[in-house]
């Protein structure tokens, strides 16, 4: 059955309160209220594709070249020397970067969806002051991160967190 179908009936079943249940024990409180505020009553976290991993170097270099991370501090010198890292964020647990997508529900009726992303910013700003870039992004659910040395007061290296998303 697709997922489609599937939420479908748990809609019509009344098993959409546990799938709201867990949905909601994935979303953070302060997300929750969030999801809330733009009028929904449940939602239903999606389940994201993973790209592969060659698939996901591609578009991510692509990505960076797009958006202007490739313009950054250390980048180039990175990419030339072999020591630019792209990394599926779950390969770096304390910086806990996700992104999340959501479809919005409100008495029983899909009125849309919203998607956000979380991360550990103490980390990142850890990373950061000691010498290393952490960019951030989600390439069609596919959370990464790529990083590469980058001074603290290196020159064009205020883009601040980095965090790019394309679906």
């Amino acid at each position: 059955m697709s997922d489609a179908l599937l939420k479908i009936q748990q809609l019509v079943s009344g098993s959409a309160q546990e799938s709201g249940n867990l949905a909601k024990a994935i979303v953070s409180a302060e997300k929750a209220k969030w999801l809330q505020s733009l009028g929904a009553d449940s939602w239903v976290v999606k389940d994201q594709p993973q790209l592969g991993d060659a698939e996901l170097r591609e578009q991510v270099m692509a990505n960076a070249a797009q958006n202007g991370t490739a313009r950054l501090a250390g980048f180039s010198e990175a990419l030339a020397n072999g020591t630019l890292k792209i990394q599926r964020a779950s390969e770096i647990p304390e910086l806990g970067y996700r992104t999340v997508q959501v479809d919005l529900y409100s008495g029983g009726n899909k009125i849309g969806g919203a998607g956000y992303s979380e991360f550990n910013k103490d980390y990142w700003l850890a990373q950061r002051q000691a010498g290393t870039f952490l960019g951030l992004g989600s390439i069609n659910g596919t959370d990464y991160v790529m990083s590469w040395a980058m001074p603290w007061e290196a020159d064009n290296a205020s883009l601040g967190t980095g965090i790019y998303a394309k679906s």
